[in-house]
């Protein structure tokens, strides 16, 4: 039997949402990804662009896009604040604590192959661990492991 990926794992979440994903080449390779939904057939549409190299990346802006199928309601394309949500719950379900601690425990030599350990971009990564410096201070204890988000971030077994 074939391991399901994060990618595929959450393509099926997606589906089982009953939203659809639909990639499309958008003018502007800036824009990565949008929800739609459209209110006269009640159907719920993932947009992402065809210009998205990496599983990695596409699997960030998808679970980004799910994320404000979620949370937000109506258009938000100003709203900073609802956007800066969606993106801090997207890396929380990407990267929760627990799943950071497995990724460290394979003693990556870099934040690059930490993020490689997560099945996420540096970025999604990097965001991530400031966010939670945000929410937890310089370091939080989680089923028995220290986490120290800053001046040097590192995880062990307490």
């Amino acid at each position: 039997m074939e391991k399901i990926t994060p990618l595929e794992q959450l393509e099926q979440e997606i589906k089982d949402k009953g939203i659809d994903v639909i990639e499309y080449p958008f003018t502007s390779d800036r824009l990565k990804g949008i929800c739609l939904y459209q209110a006269d057939k009640g159907k719920k549409y993932i947009g992402i662009n065809k210009s998205i190299k990496t599983s990695k990346e596409k699997r960030c802006i998808l679970s980004e896009e799910l994320t404000h199928h979620e949370y937000s309601i109506g258009d938000i394309t100003t709203d900073t604040k609802a956007e800066n949500f969606a993106r801090r719950k997207s890396r929380e379900k990407l990267i929760s604590l627990d799943s950071l601690i497995s990724a460290y425990e394979k003693e990556p030599a870099n934040f690059y192959e930490l993020a490689d350990n997560l099945d996420v971009t540096y970025e999604i990564l990097m965001e991530a661990l400031e966010d939670y410096m945000l929410k937890y201070g310089l370091n939080t204890k989680h089923k028995g492991y220290l986490i120290t988000f800053s001046p040097c971030f590192y995880i062990e077994k307490i």
